[in-house]
């Protein structure tokens, strides 16, 4: 019987040696990638919840005070149905009850106001969560279409109506933006200074301040007949709340 090659041994020894450190290190990667995920997500979840217990733990207050900004449909002008949404621009689900609620103000059934409540400590500190500023910034944009042109509530349509674009690739959201002034032949210039100026970061606190104390758990909402519903509307259907409540 031959004898065993004594160097070769040693080769694969050293080559298995290996191969179980490189597994061994490749594990240990993935236990931190895991891990860092899961303490990401705990982080952002807490900032969540903690949003949403500022609001729970908020006492009801009415919203009509006379520093707040609204913007305002211009149909349904005989309608008495008038409903206040209180909005985040960047909200999918709030794009889908403006987009409803604009319907039945064209067809003449409501009219409506929109407040706005960003989801940004930026501009508003009843939100516990810094973004990146995009939702401060589209809103803001929005108080100085509304002052220097009056067509705060058409960029508010304009936004929206890309709403789905801008949440997928957040980064491209100034450039929508100033494609969506482009459209409506708002000087961007004119808007930029104005959105940058205290006095309108103060004006988006004042509009989140006139809502900070109603209950919520989520947006959007909207005020109707002293009432406030969520976005659970989006499904039961907002045509019929309409219909129910002549």
């Amino acid at each position: 019987m031959e004898d065993k090659d004594p160097q070769k041994s040693f080769h694969y020894y050293v080559i298995a040696a290996v191969v179980i450190l490189a597994f061994a290190f490749v594990m240990s990667k993935s236990a931190v990638y895991i891990k860092e995920n899961v303490t990401n997500k705990k982080v952002v979840n807490a900032a969540i919840e903690k949003s949403i217990a500022d609001w729970k733990d908020a006492k009801p207050q009415s919203l009509k005070q006379p520093d707040i900004f609204s913007v305002t449909n211009n149909l349904a002008k005989g309608s008495e149905k008038q409903v206040t949404l209180v909005t985040d621009l960047l909200c999918t689900d709030c794009a889908t009850v403006f987009n409803k609620l604009d319907k039945l103000s064209q067809e003449g059934k409501a009219r409506f106001s929109v407040y706005l409540y960003p989801l940004d400590s930026y501009c508003n500190s009843h939100i516990t969560y810094r973004s990146d500023g995009l939702g401060c910034q589209l809103s803001a944009s929005v108080i100085c279409a509304e002052q220097l042109y009056q067509k705060g509530f058409e960029l508010t349509k304009s936004i929206f109506s890309r709403n789905k674009e801008i949440v997928v690739a957040l980064a491209k959201g100034p450039q929508i933006l100033n494609e969506q002034l482009d459209k409506l032949s708002l000087d961007k210039t004119k808007i930029e200074t104005c959105a940058k100026s205290p006095e309108t970061l103060k004006q988006i606190q004042a509009s989140a301040d006139s809502i900070k104390n109603i209950e919520f758990t989520r947006l959007p909402i909207f005020l109707y007949k002293q009432k406030i519903y969520n976005a659970a509307l989006i499904d039961s259907g907002i045509e019929d709340l309409f219909e129910e409540n002549p």
